[in-house]
């Protein structure tokens, strides 16, 4: 689900009515929707994302996805592999002792 909800982030994430785009997502998948919409209500996952969104505040995130190394964020537009490559070599030289 979590791979689905990335590839169709374009199409919920600016969805008058997102609840209906993810549940298609999870019917499409042949998840249980009954147990799929207790979850999406559950305490249990509003505290897991207001912990994250905590996290990501802390932390600089501002969007979705992001890649953030020993607190560098990446910028999107080095999302490639010479880009992460760079973030790392320089993520492991400042650590390095």
């Amino acid at each position: 689900m979590a791979e689905a909800l990335y590839k169709t982030q374009w199409m919920w994430a600016k969805a008058p009515a997102p609840r209906v785009v993810l549940m298609d997502q999870a019917k499409q998948l042949g998840l249980d929707l009954d147990q799929f919409q207790k979850d999406m209500d559950g305490n249990e996952v509003h505290d897991r994302i207001a912990a994250d969104q905590a996290h990501a505040q802390k932390i600089g995130v501002k969007t979705a996805p992001s890649v953030v190394i020993n607190g560098y964020n990446v910028p999107n537009t080095e999302f490639n592999e010479n880009g992460i490559r760079a973030a790392i070599k320089a993520a492991l030289e400042k650590s390095a002792p």
